[in-house]
C-alpha cells in the first residue's frame, strides 16, 4: 500500500529552473559559420577540379591502350 500512495503523489514533472528567456544571442556565431563552410567549400571543389582532371587524363590513356 506503501509503495502505490509514493507512486500516486510522486509528480511526474519537476520544474528544475523557472524560464528564463536570454538577453542576448549566444551561439551559433553565424561569421564563423559561414567562414568555416566557405572555407571547406573552397577546399572541396579545388580538390574536385584536380581529380577531374586526374580522372579524365587515365580514362583517355585507358581508351587510348584498348585501342592498341
Amino acid at each position: 500500500q506503501a509503495k502505490l500512495q509514493v507512486n500516486r503523489d510522486t509528480p511526474l514533472f519537476t520544474i528544475i529552473e523557472p524560464v528564463t528567456v536570454p538577453y542576448e544571442k549566444e551561439s551559433p556565431r553565424r561569421s564563423m559559420i559561414v567562414l568555416t563552410l566557405g572555407f571547406f567549400g573552397c577546399f572541396f571543389s579545388i580538390i574536385i577540379v584536380l581529380v577531374k582532371k586526374r580522372i579524365f587524363y587515365i580514362l583517355s590513356e585507358i581508351k587510348d591502350d584498348s585501342k592498341e
